[in-house]
Parts: C-alpha cells; structure tokens; sequence
C-alpha cells in the first residue's frame, strides 16, 4: 500500500512505522527517516541498526527476524501493529 512518510514527504509502499496521534489519526514515517527524525525512535533506530535493506527486501527482514521488538516490548508496543496498513 502508498503511503506518504511524513518526514521525507515520499509516497511508497516501503515498509513504515505507523504510530497513533493524539487525534485518533495515525501517520507513517520510513524506518530510517523516523530514526533520524526529532522523535529519535527506539524501535526505527533497532531496525535500520539491523540492515541496509529497503522496500520488499526490508518489510522480509522485519517480518523474518523483528528487530525491534526488544524496543517495542520496551515501550509496551508490538511490531505487528506497525504493519497494520501495510498489507
């Protein structure tokens, strides 16, 4: 599925991590823009530490190997909910 990263402004289906705004809504970052991004995500930072891959190589690493679920249980998060719309 394209979605739009809201900090590099890129439309893609690369895999992203979807996070809950305080609104309800929810936006997607790429992995490695939101690592980088103020926010300095623990669970982006885990997954980009963890491979150089990107697009369909990347979302298979994710789902084969989850290297972000040591900050996800951190931060009382599962990587499943991070593919919700991914498809």
């Amino acid at each position: 599925m394209d979605r739009t990263c809201i900090a590099c402004g890129q439309i893609d289906d690369h895999p992203k991590h979807v996070v809950a705004l305080m609104d309800g809504s929810d936006a997607a970052y790429h992995h490695d823009c939101h690592a980088r991004s103020s926010a300095a995500c623990a669970i982006c930072a885990a997954v980009v530490a963890s491979s150089d891959a990107k697009g369909d190589e990347l979302r298979a690493h994710i789902r084969a190997n989850d290297p972000g679920r040591d900050a996800a249980d951190a931060l009382n998060e599962t990587q499943v909910d991070h593919f919700k719309l991914e498809g």
